[in-house]
């Protein structure tokens, strides 16, 4: 067939593993577990459409993120991140933006 399988092509999915075994130390992840879309914004409204509950949305983020998360009806979660720690989410933040949730 003249299309690539609906899930991204193989050898593209082994190589987002090992992206992420490298850099993020993700040492579970599998081809199986990876879907490529033509569209990143596009998949992740499919995502939240399906999906039930609140989303923890870093910050910054892209600026349709949220917009996508309540157009899905989704309560959204805010967890800020700093330059320090390369934008990656710390426990200490994700500890904080859920009690604060929690109390709301």
């Amino acid at each position: 067939s003249a299309y690539a399988p609906v899930a991204g092509i193989e050898e593209l999915r082994d190589a987002i593993c090992a992206f992420h075994e490298h850099y993020d130390r993700f040492s579970r992840l599998a081809a199986d577990d990876v879907v490529v879309s033509v569209g990143s914004k596009h998949l992740i409204y499919l995502i939240l459409a399906v999906f039930n509950g609140d989303v923890l949305l870093r910050s910054p983020t892209w600026s349709t993120y949220l917009p996508q998360c309540h157009l899905a009806m989704h309560n959204t979660v805010i967890v800020p991140t700093q330059p320090e720690a390369r934008w990656k989410i710390q426990p200490a933040d994700l500890d904080r933006a859920l009690s604060e949730h929690c109390k709301s």
